[in-house]
């Protein structure tokens, strides 16, 4: 009896890469969305900084140009702290599309795994199947 071989083994092959690569880009996702909110925490605070200062400085005596550069600096900072906020909602989405889609292909690879497997136990029966046969045939020569 020839040896196994799983039809789709080419198949199953790219969908295990597939999978790898997907795990992959969920990983790059993952770490680019961590980054991101390392960035916003550091917007945050830079922002409370400013503010926190600003008040300080508006109890000093402190010009009305020098008020309005220290506000105008704040909108600034306020604007960037909104922008990396859309950068990580960006990312969160991201991390989400790459999770679904690694859960996607993992599942057809562990599909076309469960196929290998009912594939094998179906040869390796008809092997036992054909030993048996030919295991029959000589005990009925030798009694016969």
């Amino acid at each position: 009896m020839p040896h196994f071989r799983f039809t789709l083994q080419r198949v199953l092959e790219v969908a295990g890469l597939r999978a790898d690569l997907a795990q992959q880009e969920l990983a790059r996702a993952q770490r680019t969305l961590e980054l991101r909110r390392q960035e916003l925490a550091v917007a945050r605070e830079r922002v409370e900084q400013i503010g926190r200062l600003l008040a300080r400085r508006r109890q000093g005596k402190l010009s009305i140009e020098e008020i309005l550069g220290y506000e105008r600096f704040l909108e600034r900072l306020q604007g960037f702290r909104e922008q990396v906020e859309a950068l990580v909602v960006q990312a969160e989405e991201q991390v989400e599309e790459a999770r679904l889609r690694a859960v996607e292909l993992m599942q057809r690879r562990k599909s076309l795994d469960g196929l290998r497997e009912r594939q094998l136990e179906h040869h390796l029966a008809e092997v036992r199947r054909a030993e048996q046969k030919e295991l029959d045939e000589m005990a009925s020569r030798r009694m016969g």
